[in-house]
């Protein structure tokens, strides 16, 4: 099933709201159904304007979180420079591997945070059914797992990822020692 991000209102362009009917009666002529249906196409020129100034800021936003993520990096990038620089480049003895500042289990992307979000995924989050309270079975629980994890957890698939990368590379660095040897 695709996901929608804009729909154009009104969708059906003849059909009468039941409360425009019970309203204003039902449409019984050929000339109000035409009237109807011009309306509507009105309606929607302007819902069309509105989704078009949405994806113009949208597009502002994300220009300006792509500025941030890249002066980050940029300063990372310098650290790093200046961290090699002051390296002695005649110690080939003892591996980078090793060293804190290149093995670090630090992750920062922080692409897809709530806090990231365009507009309309928000208008679509709030939208949607909350998830189900289940932090009343947390007295059930024999570990220290949170209920509600079960049933939604954003960041399971970057997890999952994460271990098996660094699994990965648990096994390289092994087959590196074991060909040392």
């Amino acid at each position: 099933m695709p996901f929608i991000l804009r729909q154009i209102q009104p969708v059906a362009l003849a059909r009468v709201d039941k409360e425009d009917e019970a309203a204003e009666g039902p449409i019984n002529s050929l000339a109000d159904t035409q009237i109807r249906v011009l309306t509507n196409i009105i309606e929607q020129f302007g819902d069309i304007s509105h989704r078009a100034s949405e994806i113009i800021e949208n597009i502002g936003e994300e220009c300006e979180k792509i500025n941030k993520r890249t002066e980050k990096i940029t300063a990372r990038v310098n650290h790093v420079e200046k961290v090699v620089a002051d390296m002695k480049t005649d110690d080939k003895t003892r591996m980078m591997i090793d060293e804190p500042a290149v093995s670090s289990d630090w992750t920062d992307s922080q692409l897809f945070t709530p806090e990231n979000n365009s507009k309309i995924i928000t208008e679509i989050y709030v939208k949607a059914d909350p998830i189900p309270n289940l932090g009343v079975l947390q007295q059930f629980r024999e570990d220290d797992k949170q209920c509600n994890s079960f049933y939604s957890h954003p960041g399971y698939f970057f997890e999952l990822w994460k271990a098996q990368f660094q699994e990965a590379a648990r096994i390289r660095k092994r087959k590196k020692e074991r060909r040392k040897k």
